[in-house]
């Protein structure tokens, strides 16, 4: 098993090559305007096949019912060749500039018929980071849509600024300590994509999702992105494009090194095991 996992991970990832998305002068509107772009597509049929394969075999090397977790492409090669993506780096280089840094990601795993809930919330609150130049993508790993739990957002939501964020703990919920943003929350809309889409949003846009009430898991990958300009990070970031000079107080993190399954299960326990949720972690506590 060793050697099949050690094969699996060290096999060469072919990009699937196509032709790369220029953003509309209607969306870099929408995004400025309403603070997201949807329904981006991204990864072929076989590069969705490839990383779902391996999320799954992480998630049962990682001991099964996971909901969330989060870093992992500071650990398996995998996760970094889909977070650095050229079709998605692309389409953060067309919103904040051409160096890119990666400075945070997370996979939300909604098994069916769950609870599970991403409570409503902005990524500048729980990133400690407020700058227009921090946008975090969304790309389904699965189909996703109203009935299994789709991201939700309300449109114009960030031009309101950095909203409070109580901690409102919910077994339930999949942000952590059940950090909310205090506001009300009307004319939320869906954001249902295909599989291997994704949407990008601004890093103050109120946003969420509700419980799978599916008969099939909905998977979602998040990653946030930063400028140069970053003066601080609760994560260690990693350089992607551009070679502009940095904040001597950001902690850096290179590609991760191909090794055996088994192995980088390990290191990820060991590192960002206090990242993971699992399902029944959910069904054994009671909400407050």
């Amino acid at each position: 098993m060793e050697n099949t996992n050690q094969q699996a991970n060290n096999a060469k990832f072919t990009r699937q090559p196509r032709p790369a998305k220029t953003l509309s002068q209607c969306q870099l509107q929408n995004y400025h305007q309403s603070g997201y772009i949807s329904g981006i597509e991204i990864l072929s049929k076989a590069e969705l096949s490839y990383f779902r394969h391996h999320l799954m075999l992480t998630c049962n090397q990682l001991g099964g019912n996971i909901s969330r977790f989060d870093g992992a492409h500071e650990i398996f090669p995998w996760v970094w060749q889909l977070s650095t993506h050229p079709a998605i780096i692309h389409i953060i280089r067309q919103l904040i500039g051409e160096d890119v840094l990666l400075k945070s990601t997370r996979f939300f795993y909604k098994h069916p018929n769950s609870d599970s809930f991403v409570g409503w919330h902005q990524d500048g609150f729980t990133e400690q980071e407020e700058s227009p130049d921090v946008p975090t993508i969304w790309l389904g790993l699965t189909p996703s849509y109203a009935q299994n739990g789709c991201l939700q957002f309300i449109p114009g939501s960030h031009i309101k600024g950095l909203l409070p964020h109580p901690k409102i703990p919910h077994a339930n919920n999949l942000t952590y300590g059940g950090t909310t943003a205090q506001t009300v929350i009307e004319n939320a809309i869906d954001i249902e994509m295909p599989a291997g889409s994704m949407s990008v949003h601004h890093p103050l846009m109120v946003h969420g999702s509700q419980a799978n009430l599916s008969s099939s898991p909905r998977i979602g990958f998040s990653a946030s992105y930063a400028t140069p300009a970053l003066q601080k990070s609760i994560s260690p970031v990693a350089r992607i494009a551009g070679n502009a000079r940095l904040s001597p107080a950001l902690n850096f993190i290179y590609e991760p090194k191909a090794c055996s399954t088994r192995k980088a299960i390990a290191n990820y326990q060991l590192v960002l095991g206090h990242s993971i949720r699992r399902l029944k972690e959910a069904e054994d506590t009671s909400p407050v």
